[in-house]
Protein backbone atom coordinates (compact mmCIF):
# COMPACT_ATOMS: atom_id res chain seq x y z
CA UNK A 1 0.00 0.00 0.00
CA UNK A 2 1.24 3.48 -0.86
CA UNK A 3 0.54 4.85 2.59
CA UNK A 4 3.22 2.69 4.15
CA UNK A 5 5.80 5.41 3.44
CA UNK A 6 5.73 9.17 3.96
CA UNK A 7 5.95 10.07 0.27
CA UNK A 8 3.10 7.72 -0.51
CA UNK A 9 1.00 9.12 2.32
CA UNK A 10 1.47 12.72 1.18
CA UNK A 11 0.60 11.79 -2.37
CA UNK A 12 -2.51 9.93 -1.34
CA UNK A 13 -3.53 12.83 0.90
CA UNK A 14 -3.22 15.22 -2.04
CA UNK A 15 -5.32 12.87 -4.16
CA UNK A 16 -7.93 12.59 -1.44
CA UNK A 17 -8.19 16.38 -1.14
CA UNK A 18 -8.55 16.69 -4.91
CA UNK A 19 -11.35 14.13 -4.92
CA UNK A 20 -13.11 15.85 -2.02
CA UNK A 21 -13.27 19.07 -4.02
CA UNK A 22 -14.02 17.19 -7.28
CA UNK A 23 -11.03 19.04 -8.73
CA UNK A 24 -10.65 17.19 -12.01
CA UNK A 25 -7.68 19.20 -13.37
CA UNK A 26 -5.74 18.40 -10.19
CA UNK A 27 -6.75 14.74 -10.42
CA UNK A 28 -5.53 14.54 -14.02
CA UNK A 29 -2.26 16.24 -13.02
CA UNK A 30 -1.63 13.82 -10.16
CA UNK A 31 -2.18 10.74 -12.30
CA UNK A 32 -0.08 12.17 -15.16
CA UNK A 33 2.86 12.84 -12.83
CA UNK A 34 2.65 9.48 -11.03
CA UNK A 35 2.08 6.72 -13.56
CA UNK A 36 2.22 4.01 -10.90
CA UNK A 37 -0.80 5.55 -9.19
CA UNK A 38 -4.16 4.22 -10.35
CA UNK A 39 -7.78 4.84 -9.32
CA UNK A 40 -7.62 1.44 -7.63
CA UNK A 41 -4.86 2.65 -5.28
CA UNK A 42 -5.99 2.25 -1.69
CA UNK A 43 -6.63 4.86 0.93
CA UNK A 44 -6.14 3.99 4.59
CA UNK A 45 -9.17 1.96 5.67
CA UNK A 46 -9.49 -0.05 2.51
CA UNK A 47 -11.08 2.18 -0.11
CA UNK A 48 -9.82 2.87 -3.61
CA UNK A 49 -9.90 6.33 -5.18
CA UNK A 50 -12.88 5.25 -7.29
CA UNK A 51 -14.83 3.99 -4.28
CA UNK A 52 -14.05 7.12 -2.28
CA UNK A 53 -15.14 9.40 -5.13
CA UNK A 54 -18.41 7.49 -5.39
CA UNK A 55 -19.07 7.79 -1.66
CA UNK A 56 -18.78 11.59 -1.64
CA UNK A 57 -20.48 12.19 -4.98
CA UNK A 58 -17.47 13.56 -6.88
CA UNK A 59 -19.14 12.95 -10.22
CA UNK A 60 -16.50 14.53 -12.46
CA UNK A 61 -13.83 12.37 -10.85
CA UNK A 62 -15.95 9.24 -11.13
CA UNK A 63 -16.65 9.95 -14.80
CA UNK A 64 -12.91 10.43 -15.41
CA UNK A 65 -12.03 7.20 -13.61
CA UNK A 66 -14.59 5.23 -15.61
CA UNK A 67 -14.26 6.85 -19.03
CA UNK A 68 -10.58 7.80 -19.26
CA UNK A 69 -8.91 5.47 -16.77
CA UNK A 70 -11.18 2.57 -17.76
CA UNK A 71 -11.83 1.54 -14.16
CA UNK A 72 -13.95 -1.51 -13.52
CA UNK A 73 -17.39 -0.22 -12.41
CA UNK A 74 -17.80 -3.45 -10.42
CA UNK A 75 -14.43 -3.19 -8.66
CA UNK A 76 -14.30 -4.80 -5.21
CA UNK A 77 -11.10 -2.99 -4.19
CA UNK A 78 -12.57 -1.79 -0.92
CA UNK A 79 -13.31 -2.91 2.60
CA UNK A 80 -15.62 -5.97 2.73
CA UNK A 81 -15.49 -6.27 -1.06
CA UNK A 82 -18.00 -3.49 -1.60
CA UNK A 83 -18.62 -2.23 -5.14
CA UNK A 84 -18.58 1.47 -6.11
CA UNK A 85 -22.39 1.39 -6.30
CA UNK A 86 -22.52 0.17 -2.69
CA UNK A 87 -20.47 3.16 -1.55
CA UNK A 88 -22.74 5.52 -3.46
CA UNK A 89 -25.86 3.89 -2.02
CA UNK A 90 -24.68 4.25 1.58
CA UNK A 91 -24.50 8.01 1.05
CA UNK A 92 -27.57 8.40 -1.16
CA UNK A 93 -25.67 9.44 -4.31
CA UNK A 94 -28.24 8.62 -6.99
CA UNK A 95 -26.42 10.56 -9.71
CA UNK A 96 -23.32 8.44 -9.11
CA UNK A 97 -25.33 5.23 -9.30
CA UNK A 98 -26.85 6.46 -12.57
CA UNK A 99 -23.38 7.13 -13.96
CA UNK A 100 -22.11 3.72 -12.84
CA UNK A 101 -25.13 2.11 -14.48
CA UNK A 102 -24.27 3.88 -17.75
CA UNK A 103 -20.91 2.16 -17.59
CA UNK A 104 -22.58 -1.24 -17.12
CA UNK A 105 -22.19 -1.58 -13.36
CA UNK A 106 -23.97 -4.62 -11.93
CA UNK A 107 -26.41 -3.09 -9.44
CA UNK A 108 -27.31 -6.56 -8.17
CA UNK A 109 -23.77 -7.26 -7.00
CA UNK A 110 -23.23 -8.35 -3.38
CA UNK A 111 -20.23 -7.78 -1.12
CA UNK A 112 -18.31 -10.29 1.00
CA UNK A 113 -21.10 -10.21 3.60
CA UNK A 114 -23.74 -11.03 1.00
CA UNK A 115 -25.21 -7.53 1.27
CA UNK A 116 -26.74 -5.99 -1.83
CA UNK A 117 -27.27 -2.36 -2.79
CA UNK A 118 -30.53 -2.14 -0.80
CA UNK A 119 -28.79 -3.32 2.38
CA UNK A 120 -26.46 -0.37 1.82
CA UNK A 121 -29.23 2.06 0.88
CA UNK A 122 -31.05 1.60 4.20
CA UNK A 123 -27.99 3.13 5.88
CA UNK A 124 -28.79 6.35 4.03
CA UNK A 125 -32.30 6.13 5.46
CA UNK A 126 -34.05 8.04 2.68
CA UNK A 127 -37.35 6.57 1.46
CA UNK A 128 -37.32 8.58 -1.78
CA UNK A 129 -33.82 7.36 -2.59
CA UNK A 130 -34.79 3.73 -2.03
CA UNK A 131 -37.95 4.18 -4.10
CA UNK A 132 -35.90 5.52 -7.00
CA UNK A 133 -33.43 2.64 -6.77
CA UNK A 134 -36.11 -0.03 -6.80
CA UNK A 135 -38.32 1.52 -9.49
CA UNK A 136 -35.85 3.04 -11.94
CA UNK A 137 -33.46 0.10 -11.90
CA UNK A 138 -36.06 -2.60 -11.19
CA UNK A 139 -34.38 -3.85 -8.05
CA UNK A 140 -37.51 -4.87 -6.13
CA UNK A 141 -36.39 -8.49 -6.02
CA UNK A 142 -33.39 -7.50 -3.89
CA UNK A 143 -35.82 -6.69 -1.07
CA UNK A 144 -36.25 -10.43 -0.52
CA UNK A 145 -32.62 -11.52 -0.85
CA UNK A 146 -30.89 -12.18 2.50
CA UNK A 147 -27.28 -11.49 3.38
CA UNK A 148 -24.97 -14.05 5.02
CA UNK A 149 -26.70 -13.43 8.35
CA UNK A 150 -30.05 -14.35 6.73
CA UNK A 151 -31.29 -10.76 6.93
CA UNK A 152 -33.18 -9.17 4.05
CA UNK A 153 -32.75 -5.36 3.85
CA UNK A 154 -35.68 -4.52 6.14
CA UNK A 155 -34.43 -6.98 8.78
CA UNK A 156 -30.93 -5.55 8.45
CA UNK A 157 -32.38 -2.09 9.09
CA UNK A 158 -34.49 -3.36 11.97
CA UNK A 159 -31.45 -4.80 13.75
CA UNK A 160 -29.58 -1.51 13.41
CA UNK A 161 -32.53 0.44 14.80
CA UNK A 162 -33.05 -1.98 17.69
CA UNK A 163 -29.39 -1.56 18.67
CA UNK A 164 -29.44 2.22 18.16
CA UNK A 165 -26.71 1.93 15.55
CA UNK A 166 -28.33 3.47 12.48
CA UNK A 167 -26.36 6.53 11.25
CA UNK A 168 -29.42 8.73 11.76
CA UNK A 169 -29.67 7.60 15.38
CA UNK A 170 -25.99 8.29 15.94
CA UNK A 171 -26.03 11.78 14.42
CA UNK A 172 -26.26 14.52 17.03
CA UNK A 173 -26.43 17.30 14.46
CA UNK A 174 -29.36 16.01 12.43
CA UNK A 175 -31.78 14.03 14.61
CA UNK A 176 -34.28 12.16 12.46
CA UNK A 177 -37.61 10.52 13.24
CA UNK A 178 -38.30 8.93 9.85
CA UNK A 179 -36.86 5.49 10.56
CA UNK A 180 -40.18 3.96 11.73
CA UNK A 181 -41.74 5.23 8.49
CA UNK A 182 -38.91 3.70 6.47
CA UNK A 183 -39.29 0.38 8.28
CA UNK A 184 -43.02 0.31 7.57
CA UNK A 185 -42.45 1.13 3.92
CA UNK A 186 -39.80 -1.56 3.45
CA UNK A 187 -41.83 -4.15 5.31
CA UNK A 188 -44.86 -3.51 3.10
CA UNK A 189 -42.82 -3.60 -0.11
CA UNK A 190 -41.00 -6.76 0.94
CA UNK A 191 -44.23 -8.56 1.79
CA UNK A 192 -45.94 -7.62 -1.45
CA UNK A 193 -43.07 -8.68 -3.70
CA UNK A 194 -43.65 -12.24 -4.99
CA UNK A 195 -40.81 -14.70 -4.46
CA UNK A 196 -40.06 -17.90 -6.35
CA UNK A 197 -40.40 -19.97 -3.21
CA UNK A 198 -43.82 -19.81 -1.52
CA UNK A 199 -42.37 -21.50 1.54
CA UNK A 200 -39.61 -18.89 1.85
CA UNK A 201 -42.15 -16.11 1.32
CA UNK A 202 -44.31 -17.52 4.13
CA UNK A 203 -41.31 -17.70 6.48
CA UNK A 204 -40.32 -14.17 5.51
CA UNK A 205 -43.79 -12.84 6.33
CA UNK A 206 -43.65 -14.48 9.75
CA UNK A 207 -40.27 -12.90 10.45
CA UNK A 208 -41.48 -9.47 9.39
CA UNK A 209 -44.69 -9.82 11.37
CA UNK A 210 -42.73 -10.61 14.52
CA UNK A 211 -40.24 -7.76 14.07
CA UNK A 212 -40.29 -5.04 16.70
CA UNK A 213 -40.36 -1.46 15.46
Amino acid sequence: MLEENKIGFNLMYALRCAIQSDNLPQIVKIFAEHEYLTPDSYFHGGSSALHYACSIGAIDCVNYFLKVCKCNPNSTSSQYGMAPAHMAAIHGKLDIISLLHEFKADLRQVDNEGENILHKAVLCGDINFIQMLTKVYRLESLLTLPDKNSNVPVQFLQELVNKGLHPKQLSKDTPDNTLPELLSYLRAKTEEYPTKSKRYFYQLRLLLKNSII
